[in-house]
């Protein structure tokens, strides 16, 4: 696992780089509150990432558990993720557990900020 290079934690949460890509990876079994060493590395690692755009203008963070799911009873993360993934522009994020897909626009506190219409983008502010 790269967490050594990242200043991460083991196979729990870490970073790397790949192409023209940084790929952030989460624990969705740790703590994700303000105060916790996941946040707390997590703000340090894409404040990282944000001013190293030139070489990987792409940031990605990948974590287990949805960050939006529609599905009635699903564990959802928009509350502890959305203001910092939005406040570092995180271009993807990439979630699993549920089994079921979807796909979500893009959102600011469960409000779609952009929809797509055939031919052209609305956007929403």
């Amino acid at each position: 696992m790269p967490s050594e290079m990242s200043n991460g934690n083991g196979s729990f949460w870490y970073a790397y780089d790949y192409g023209n890509s940084y790929w952030i990876s989460l624990d969705s079994e740790s703590s994700l509150e303000p105060d916790s060493n996941q946040y707390l590395w997590l703000e340090t690692t894409l404040q990282n990432a944000v001013a190293n755009r030139v070489n990987q203008p792409w940031i990605v963070v990948t974590i287990h558990r949805p960050i939006y799911c529609s599905s009635e009873g699903s564990p959802m993360y928009y509350s502890k993720l959305e203001a910092i993934l939005l406040k570092y522009d995180v271009d993807l994020t990439v979630t699993g557990h549920m089994h079921l897909y979807e796909r979500v626009h893009p959102s600011n506190n469960l409000i779609p900020t952009v929809l797509p219409v055939k031919g052209k983008t609305i956007l929403y502010t």
